[in-house]
């Protein structure tokens, strides 16, 4: 990865959950925005944005996850923070539809190795299983739909990174697999601090914005390793 703008993506994160643990909501609004185009940055410098039009789909990916980031911080203390809920919720929804693309669409990925083994899937299926039993008496009427598709939304965007093993390089498709697995952990505590009332998390935004952090930069960086493998 760029080592410039990956120094820059590290600071920001470690000031933003630095702002997080303090409660101090001026510093996180400012560091919050900047995550995912200085990460975006880090991935298009390392050299790849001209390779192929999917690493491209990779990077459409962060701006709609930047995209989210900026719609739910106006969730709070605000008249139509439902509205910018679902409209957060609808951002990240296409940016894991751009990581599916981009996993099923990497040269040399192939559905053939997970035919063979579905097994590697079923516990994407138990955590979507079991994520909306539990969740579902609890949600909105209005809400049970958005949620339900989000949920099968990001166990495809999970399942899909399998894709990235055996075709990538081992340590490639083992980033991307376990920032997958995070930024999921991130999506559920989201869901789980938002509906589930008597469910009380520690530190809930803390929790929710590390994983978040640690498996978008994960993604990218087995995502660099992988494109940098085609070239050599």
């Amino acid at each position: 990865m760029n080592k410039q703008w990956s120094i820059g993506f590290i600071g920001i994160a470690v000031l933003h959950l630095l702002f997080e643990v303090l409660h101090y909501r001026s510093g996180t609004c400012i560091t919050k925005p900047l995550l995912m185009p200085v990460l975006a940055c880090t991935f298009y410098w390392s050299g790849f944005h001209q390779l192929r039009f999917w690493s491209k789909v990779l990077l459409l990916a962060l701006f709609f996850s930047f995209l989210g980031d900026v719609l739910l911080m106006m969730v709070e203390n605000n008249a139509a923070g439902e509205l910018y809920f679902l409209l957060g919720l609808t951002s990240f929804l296409l940016g894991h539809l751009c990581y599916i693309l981009t996993f099923v669409n990497f040269p040399t990925a192939s559905w053939s190795n997970l035919y063979r083994k579905p097994l590697r899937a079923l516990p994407f299926v138990l955590f979507l299983t079991l994520m909306l039993s539990y969740l579902w008496p609890l949600l909105p009427p209005a809400m049970q739909l958005p949620v339900g598709l989000y949920a099968l939304v990001i166990t495809l965007m999970g399942i899909s990174s399998l894709l990235m093993r055996d075709k990538a390089s081992k340590r490639s498709a083992r980033l991307v697999l376990i920032g997958a697995l995070l930024f999921i952990l991130s999506d559920s505590l989201i869901a789980l601090n938002k509906f589930v009332s008597e469910l009380t998390l520690w530190q809930p935004r803390l929790l929710i914005m590390t994983t978040y952090i640690a498996g978008q930069y994960l993604i990218v960086r087995g995502m660099v390793m992988a494109f940098g493998a085609l070239e050599s």
